[in-house]
């Protein structure tokens, strides 16, 4: 069935459930409607989630806390700046699963991460396109796997970013990325900076796969750590100048049409 969540509806999930789709209705100002899972709890919904913006002054949500959401489809976020009309996914130590699009209609749009929960994006465009909203990481995890190539378009701050995806995943802007892992889960996943510079950088897992430089300069290859597994590659593939960053790589490799650009061993 389609469950619609009208306003001032507070839905609990104790059991296991499924659905076709959910969508929230509007809602009138100083209403609240909200889904919350409880712990170690699946709600599989198959098609679309539309968390449609409240009336002023509220805010409609899906908690997920230590549960599981599957969204078959896409997963739409309308909340907006006007009247604090807060749209918001909130997700602590449990697992969410969006095998389409995530957007974004509005400021107040919010993905918020206050555990070590798991966020799986299989969208092309990542998490939050559209108007720009607010991602807050805490030690939470993103995962991109999705089967098309993955653009995040949006400048976010994460804690740990992860590519499971043989077509790609390149940054659409700048991006503070604490953990980058890229092929843990599928093997020979591919990663592009896009030309984007990669600030905080602590630590690089290359499990399995392709990671691409396009950043120009010495900080091509930010990583403070990088394990680097056998049989990766690292590729410092740019028109302009580079410095390729004293690690221990497996294979490394030097491409772009660079001219009289240089390319220095630090």
């Amino acid at each position: 069935d389609t469950v619609t969540i009208n306003s001032g509806i507070l839905v609990t999930v104790t059991v296991n459930a499924a659905c076709a789709s959910i969508v929230f209705t509007t809602g009138t100002t100083g209403i609240t409607a909200s889904i919350t899972i409880n712990s170690g709890i699946l709600l599989a919904v198959s098609g679309n989630v539309t968390i449609t913006l409240p009336g002023s002054g509220n805010f409609n949500d899906i908690t997920v806390g230590a549960g599981t959401l599957t969204v078959g489809g896409t997963l739409a976020l309308s909340g907006t700046t006007a009247g604090s009309r807060t749209t918001n996914l909130n997700i602590s130590t449990g697992t969410v699963t969006v095998t389409g699009a995530i957007t974004s209609a509005g400021g107040a749009s919010q993905i918020i991460f206050s555990g070590a929960g798991t966020l799986n994006a299989g969208g092309a465009a990542g998490i939050l396109s559209g108007t720009l909203g607010t991602f807050t990481a805490s030690t939470g995890t993103v995962n991109f796997n999705g089967s098309v190539l993955q653009t995040p378009a949006l400048t976010y701050t994460y804690n740990i970013f992860k590519v499971n995806n043989t077509t790609g995943v390149t940054l659409g802007a700048v991006a503070t990325i604490t953990t980058l892992t890229i092929g843990d889960g599928t093997a020979n996943s591919v990663f592009s900076d896009g030309a984007y510079a990669i600030s905080t950088a602590t630590t690089l897992n290359l499990t399995s796969g392709t990671y691409n430089c396009a950043v120009t300069g010495a900080s091509a290859f930010p990583w403070g750590t990088a394990n680097i597994s056998s049989g990766t590659t690292v590729n410092y593939n740019t028109t302009g100048a580079q410095t390729i960053a004293a690690k221990n790589y497996a294979n490394l490799t030097v491409s772009g049409s660079r001219g009289s650009n240089s390319v220095t061993l630090a």
